[in-house]
């Protein structure tokens, strides 16, 4: 049974440490320091519930029903790349408020920290509250059918091998995964939030994103051909 959770636990992790959605997610409201211990939570606790219910039969019924997951991919695929343009157009938007590719000298100063006639401070977006974070964190984690490919049907087919008390094991030690990943993810981002919060970081990182969700969309896509 110990073998079982570590195993669970090791690739709970390898599924959720690359930068998805949630994680995404989780980085901004860290940064912005707004409501991240709550984005955290809920994160941790729809992968709970999605652990448990593609590891006791779930994944095997998504995995053996050919056109759901086929329908699942494919919406998985719209959903990534449509977050990955808009995370893309926010990446440009910051890069041009800021004028930091263009106005940047080797001084080592932002650009929009220059005076000059045609560069302005970036505009800060009003954070969001609560009802609005929670929303969008169950939106990020629920609507996005890339976690269900993962938790529900991958968690699943590789549970399918083990007795029930193993299978317990293995999903346990997968959402014990999810919970440690996520908060030190929130933890990480509240800490470094006065680096990270600047325009040009704020740029890099939706850039960043904006990358690697494409980079998961063309792996579905590849996953689906083959």
């Amino acid at each position: 049974m110990i073998t079982a959770a570590a195993q669970g636990f090791g690739i709970g992790l390898g599924l959720i440490m690359p930068i998805g959605l949630q994680n995404a997610w989780i980085l901004k409201r860290g940064i912005s320091r707004n409501y991240p211990v709550i984005s955290a939570t809920i994160c941790a606790t729809c992968d709970a519930l999605l652990v448990t219910i593609g590891v006791f039969g779930g994944g095997q019924l998504f995995s053996k029903n050919e056109s759901l997951l086929t329908a699942m991919t494919i919406a998985g695929v719209i959903f990534l790349l449509a977050y990955s343009f808009s995370t893309m157009a926010n990446s440009v938007r910051l890069a041009r408020q800021t004028g930091y590719f263009k106005n940047r000298q080797f001084s080592g100063q932002p650009g929009w920290q220059k005076k000059n006639k045609t560069s302005t401070p970036p505009e800060h977006k009003p954070a969001k509250t609560l009802k609005l974070v929670i929303a969008g964190t169950l939106a990020v984690t629920l609507l996005n059918p890339h976690v269900y490919l993962d938790t529900v049907v991958m968690l699943g087919s590789i549970a399918a091998n083990y007795d029930t008390d193993q299978r317990t094991a293995f999903a346990t030690g997968s959402i014990a995964a999810s919970v440690f990943w996520f908060y030190i993810l929130c933890f990480f981002a509240i800490r470094l939030a006065p680096v990270l919060n600047r325009p040009a970081s704020r740029c890099a990182i939706d850039f960043v994103c904006s990358i690697l969700m494409a980079s998961i969309a063309v792996h579905l896509v590849l996953r689906l051909i083959n």
